[in-house]
């Protein structure tokens, strides 16, 4: 099942899985992708602080976890 193009995250309901572009400090979450080739393409909008992550984001939030 999908969500516009995402994949849902069966391991945690209410989450879906996504190509994150994410800083750690300041903790900031820029966007979330269905494919890495779109969150790669955004990257170049950001600051050499971001980098591209794969992970899960909370529906309606901007929550996002990876490893």
């Amino acid at each position: 099942m999908t969500n516009q193009g995402f994949e849902l995250d069966v391991s945690n309901p209410g989450w879906y899985k996504a190509w994150g572009v994410v800083r750690s400090s300041p903790w900031d979450v820029a966007g979330a992708f269905a494919t890495k080739a779109d969150a790669e393409q955004a990257l170049q909008k950001f600051g050499p602080d971001y980098r591209v992550v794969y992970g899960s984001r909370k529906i309606g939030s901007n929550d996002f976890m990876f490893e």
